[in-house]
């Protein structure tokens, strides 16, 4: 938990700043005072009715809301020296681990893009085992963007795409999202953690299409399989 509690250590250093503090808070009770309520009211019920996972999860939601977003750290991974094909081949890995479908040979040969799709599906991974789903839902935003200019040349893969999407619609309904993530996370976490840190030797070993089924693999664990 290293790079979290240094995120949550460097978000919190605005309390040695009282005036800061005091000055940040008034602001964002005036612009954002409904949803501030709201999570204080919804924090009460959840520990009236002895729901601590998502106590926890409102209690972070008006902590961030009220002061400011916690950055988080990421795992960093190298991009240097590698192969060409080592984004299609990511990519290819993912669609792999959703879908069972080995779509290697047209990626390789359809793809272009940068490496905003390999940031924004690390981060998104981040993001909902660290119960940021605010953060997850602008980053899966992000990921799906990047995923769809990407592969806007490739014909042969809309049935993947269509249920990838269908799968995907959960990030429009945060509640849903939450307690899908919160239940799962209960259950799979030993697993979500070493999908996460496979991904990570995975790609220091250059094992790129490995590296994205490690990503999909933690994901689905995460919010369910596409149907």
């Amino acid at each position: 938990m290293g790079d979290d509690l240094a995120a949550i250590k460097e978000w919190g250093s605005i309390f040695t700043n009282p005036a800061k503090l005091s000055a940040t808070i008034a602001k964002h009770m005036a612009l954002h005072r409904k949803q501030i309520t709201s999570d204080i009211a919804a924090d009460k019920a959840h520990w009236a009715a002895e729901e601590y996972w998502m106590a926890g999860l409102t209690t972070a939601d008006l902590a961030t809301v009220a002061i400011g977003p916690i950055e988080p750290h990421y795992p960093e991974l190298s991009f240097v020296g590698m192969s060409a094909m080592a984004i299609p081949d990511f990519i290819a890995g993912m669609i792999f681990g959703f879908t069972g479908d080995n779509q290697l040979p047209e990626i390789e040969s359809c793809y272009h893009g940068g490496q905003d799709i390999i940031t924004f599906s690390t981060a998104l991974v981040h993001d909902l085992a660290n119960g940021d789903f605010i953060k997850a839902i602008d980053d899966n935003a992000k990921f799906a963007t990047a995923l769809d200019d990407a592969l806007s040349e490739c014909t042969g893969m809309q049935d993947d795409f269509a249920r990838i999407k269908a799968w995907a619609e959960i990030f429009t309904e945060p509640v849903t999202l939450a307690e899908t993530v919160g239940k799962h996370w209960l259950l799979h976490k030993r697993g979500i953690k070493k999908d996460i840190a496979q991904e990570q030797d995975d790609w220091a070993a250059a094992l790129y299409f490995e590296a994205g089924e490690d990503t999909a693999d933690a994901l689905v664990k995460l919010i369910g399989p596409v149907a």
